[in-house]
């Protein structure tokens, strides 16, 4: 996922994205092109606004699509409610809508979720899928790391990556 993001050099080869390599001088374009939702949400010590938007407001439907309408309305300040780098009040659940929201705040091309549900009850992984999957349904692309069974049902195609037959650990 690293690498597709353009966040990592590939170790021998190439990324190609529609015929063109991905390097250093074209990583920076693809990346205002994607939303990333890595496994481990990360915080930056400023607001919930701040978080998802960079400071831009966020726009409603990013909200409802994270289903963060109801932590919102909770929050003392709104989304001006400062989250601290660890995310202080913040369940990992809603950690994670946090997350899929600032993935698509900018109205990104392509959403690359590494794990999107992981340790994340039902409810809230059903959540966290139903908003990826209204992505996809607007037409943006994603590409998701996953071992949720369900989620991974709901794709249009399945890589499946599978050391059990016969390969080195």
């Amino acid at each position: 996922m690293r690498l597709i993001a353009g966040l990592e050099r590939p170790e021998a080869g190439q990324i190609l994205l529609s015929g063109h390599a991905l390097d250093e001088d074209t990583a920076t374009a693809w990346r205002c092109r994607i939303g990333w939702m890595p496994q481990a949400p990360h915080f930056l010590n400023r607001s919930l606004r701040h978080n998802i938007g960079f400071g831009d407001p966020v726009r409603p439907e990013v909200l409802r699509a994270a289903h963060l309408d109801a932590l919102l309305a909770g929050l003392p300040k709104g989304d001006l409610t400062l989250l601290g780098e660890r995310g202080a009040g913040l369940s990992g659940g809603e950690a994670r809508r946090v997350t899929l929201a600032r993935a698509m705040h900018g109205a990104p091309q392509m959403i690359l979720a590494d794990e999107p549900t992981a340790d994340l009850d039902a409810r809230t992984a059903a959540a966290i899928s139903n908003g990826l999957m209204g992505f996809a349904r607007a037409g943006g692309t994603l590409v998701i790391a996953t071992h949720d069974r369900d989620l991974a049902a709901r794709m249009d195609s399945v890589i499946r990556l599978d050391r059990s037959r016969g390969a080195a650990p």
